[in-house]
């Protein structure tokens, strides 16, 4: 079954985003911690490769989902659980104060982003399958 094309959209769009933020992190780390409250910025950008790189990667598998759905319903599932981790781990670090509060202002697209994929499988008809999560 193909998606509706509003749901492809949606998909897009999320792989848009996480591209975004994958070559956001990629260039302009250093700000970006600065932003979010995050000291001392690391010397070597690692982690931080990592994170876009799998940022990125979750970007495709969203790409993947806007062509078909049904083909990629566990790569969907694992973006819910992926995005409800970013936003509710960086809610964490803000409530104990680690981070700045523009951390979880940023991960709340991450949450809306969650929501609007549980949104997608309810009206495809894959919402039953959710439940295997």
């Amino acid at each position: 079954m193909h998606l509706k094309p509003n749901h492809s959209k949606l998909f897009y769009s999320a792989a848009l985003f996480n591209w975004a933020v994958a070559l956001t992190f990629l260039i302009f780390y250093q700000p970006v911690f600065n932003l979010i409250g995050l000291t001392p910025v690391p010397k070597s950008p690692i982690y931080l490769h990592l994170f876009a790189s799998l940022v990125a990667i979750f970007g495709i598998a969203y790409y993947w989902a806007g062509k078909d759905l049904n083909k990629n319903i566990n790569l969907v599932k694992l973006g819910i659980i992926g995005k409800l981790t970013v936003f509710f781990l960086s809610l964490t670090y803000y409530l104990i104060g680690l981070v700045s509060w523009q951390l979880p202002a940023l991960a709340s697209v991450d949450l809306l982003y969650s929501i609007l994929f549980i949104n997608a499988l309810r009206h495809n008809n894959s919402f039953q399958s959710i439940n295997n999560i």
